[in-house]
């Protein structure tokens, strides 16, 4: 009946690593052509997409048995 909230936290942390990586290379591909500040706001919204990724892994870490996923890979 619940649908499987770990499962879903897994997918969305996949997801956002594949839009963080997009976003690390977009960057790298403009900016020969972007002013700075147009560079730094792209890099901003990438640490975000960054950051959120992070933050599935905290909650899975949670849901789990408190150790932090990253140790275990």
């Amino acid at each position: 009946m619940w649908p499987d909230y770990e499962a879903l936290c897994w997918e969305f942390r996949d997801e956002l690593g594949n839009l963080e990586k997009k976003a690390r290379e977009f960057i790298l591909a403009v900016k020969h052509t972007w002013n700075g500040e147009a560079i730094a706001q792209a890099t901003i919204a990438m640490r975000h997409i960054e950051d959120a990724r992070m933050r599935y892994g905290k909650v899975l870490q949670y849901l789990g048995d408190g150790e932090s996923i990253f140790d275990k890979k």
